[in-house]
């Protein structure tokens, strides 16, 4: 990771002090790790972070001479970059002013029973904020699930990896208000071998936010996308500025709970804090700051991941392969109508184009827009149709339905299609449904880098995302040549 200092705020108050003491500590100490050894969140902390190459201290009252466990923190004979906090909220206060005491670089404060739960809550952070003010030392939580950065081998998480899988090394940085957000986004990342950079879960944001985060992954050469899950927002305006300066190098794509009365009252009980910014401002704001929404986690996962490994589309002009006309219909549909659909456009090709196509198609199949190749398609004709699509001007993108219910295709169809995704000119977005074939076929796009998507519906919103992107770019003056 990058090491990151001295970055002044808009209103002039200096961010990222002490953060790569939070992501790349070189020695941690663990409060609340059991001396029976027990499955309890301090524990499995220490056991992630002890494979790790760090220094890891144990802190427990009760220690007697056991070897890396210590009565206090002031014990620990060397410096300690990172603590971790995990023991109940009503022995924080304390704990938080030993570690600033003893001059720890930042704090991870796991526990909740903080501003969320009430007044008592609120007293205890605001204890808290006051022990932190004027010193050094950083903290993020209370109420987080930790961090996780593959990158550098860190991982806080009190969940073992039976119940929640931990992905390899990638591009996504995940900043997320909720941590359980993080479970089903680390899920599919790890079905797909996507990887993530760094996933930190801010919790209730009592010092560390997602403004100072956003704009450290902006500068951190490991990250190619941030993904960002938020129930409320400490500083709006400070966050899209910070994304309009940097959103043309890497994408940004987010997930706003909170949107309904309902969903805002949710947002208070779960973080203490007030959704109060509507869905109407949040989608105008993202608009002009070049932010991909997203409206579920599914969303949140597929748009960054096609961010990270497709291209933008630079213009609104899709074409459709198919081998069966009903998927190229409903895919038109999709793309051209505005409701509930798009508004892209799929226009009739070239004549010279045509003319390409009906040589290397079938009689019986079409080739207009969408091209229909039948169920008798072969892989040398998939391979031969997007060969001749790269030289249609008319044409930005391509969407093409991978079939394998056709007798005639196979493991030489993905080599095709995986060639052309990297190598071709237009970006293209793969769907490959079905439940009983699909599986096995979008697990063999994915090993090669391409996403395949189970629905039109999935592929087609990613194919919108990624024209989004494209005309983003060209609006905050940005390019992405991959």
């Amino acid at each position: 990771m990058i090491l990151y200092g001295g970055i002044m705020s808009i209103d002039g108050t200096e961010r990222g002090r002490n953060i790569d003491k939070l992501l790349d500590p070189d020695s941690v100490a663990i409060f609340g790790v059991s001396l029976s050894g027990d499955e309890k969140m301090g524990n499995i902390i220490y056991d992630n972070l002890k494979s790790s190459d760090r220094d890891v201290f144990a802190i427990n009252p009760k220690a007697q001479g056991e070897d890396n466990f210590y009565t206090n923190i002031h014990d620990v004979p060397k410096d300690v970059d990172l603590a971790v906090l995990a023991i109940p909220s009503k022995f924080a206060v304390d704990a938080v002013r030993d570690c600033v005491e003893f001059g720890v670089g930042a704090i991870i404060l796991v526990s909740g029973g903080f501003g969320e739960t009430g007044k008592e809550g609120e007293d205890r952070e605001e204890e808290i904020k006051d022990i932190l003010k004027n010193s050094e030392t950083r903290l993020l939580g209370p109420n987080t699930m930790g961090v996780l950065l593959p990158p550098v081998d860190l991982d806080t998480f009190f969940l073992p990896e039976d119940r929640v899988e931990r992905p390899g090394e990638g591009g996504i940085a995940f900043i997320s208000q909720s941590g359980f957000m993080a479970t089903p986004f680390m899920e599919t990342l790890c079905e797909h071998k996507t990887g993530l950079s760094a996933f930190v879960g801010i919790g209730n944001r009592l010092d560390i936010d997602e403004v100072e985060l956003l704009e450290y992954f902006c500068n951190d050469e490991k990250t190619e996308v941030i993904a960002l899950y938020l129930e409320s927002m400490s500083d709006g305006r400070e966050l899209y500025e910070i994304a309009k300066r940097k959103a043309s190098d890497t994408p940004i794509v987010m997930l706003k709970g909170g949107r309904s009365q309902v969903g805002q009252k949710a947002t208070q009980s779960h973080t203490g804090s007030l959704a109060s910014t509507s869905d109407r401002v949040v989608k105008g704001a993202s608009k002009q700051a070049g932010i991909i929404n997203a409206y579920d986690e599914r969303e949140l996962t597929d748009f960054s991941e096609a961010l990270m490994l497709n291209r933008p589309i630079k213009d609104e002009n899709i074409a459709v392969i198919s081998s069966a006309g009903g998927t190229g219909v409903i895919a038109s549909d999709y793309l051209e109508d505005t409701d509930p659909g798009f508004g892209l456009n799929l226009p009739s090709f070239s004549p010279e184009t045509k003319e390409r196509l009906d040589e290397v198609i079938l009689p019986i199949a079409s080739s207009d827009n969408p091209i229909d190749l039948t169920a008798n398609v072969t892989d040398d004709m998939v391979d031969d149709v997007l060969r001749i699509l790269q030289d249609e001007e008319k044409i930005d993108g391509i969407l093409l339905y991978a079939l394998f219910q056709s007798p005639y295709v196979g493991e030489e169809m993905v080599e095709s299609i995986s060639k052309w995704y990297h190598q071709g000119d237009k970006p293209i977005v793969v769907s490959c449904i079905g439940d009983r074939t699909g599986p096995k076929w979008r697990e063999k796009f994915y090993k090669e880098g391409v996403p395949a998507y189970p629905s039109t519906i999935r592929a087609a919103k990613v194919l919108d995302k990624l024209v989004k992107r494209g005309r983003s770019l060209e609006y905050l003056g940005g390019s992405e040549d991959e």
